[in-house]
């Protein structure tokens, strides 16, 4: 999956796809002066899918068995290692995330990661800025 850039102005809401549209509202409002410097917030943004939200375990599994054979299933699936259950989670989301594709549903939000400062300065009123590195 290609790595994707958010931005943000507050380093809360990373609203913006591209820097020169956050730059741009930035220094849209009227009281910044000519040489002034913002920060814009640059960060990774991580999308998710929806196998990310399953919420499945195998305490699922054992409860239910337990409604249905009561004292009868207390050593059901007793001994499952790590490495099963693991395999069970990932054979799970990979089921969730074929059915989003198949029906379109994956999530359009994703966390944000990896974030840095972008110092910028507003050159004219026509909307120029520069970036400045330290």
């Amino acid at each position: 999956m290609s790595e994707q850039k958010c931005y943000s102005l507050n380093d809360e809401d990373f609203t913006y796809d591209e820097l020169d549209d956050a730059i741009t509202d930035a220094f849209d409002d009227s009281t910044i002066d000519i040489g002034s410097e913002i920060i814009v917030f640059e960060g990774d943004a991580v999308k998710f899918q929806a196998g990310d939200f399953t919420g499945f375990n195998l305490d699922s599994i054992t409860n239910s068995a337990y409604d249905e054979g009561g004292e009868y299933s207390e050593s059901y699936l007793e001994g499952v290692t790590k490495e099963q259950e693991a395999d069970l989670d990932k054979r799970v989301a990979d089921a969730v995330n074929q059915w989003a594709d198949d029906h379109g549903l994956q999530p359009n939000f994703y966390r944000v990661a990896n974030v840095k400062k972008i110092r910028v300065k507003m050159v004219d009123k026509s909307g120029n800025y520069e970036i400045l590195t330290d």
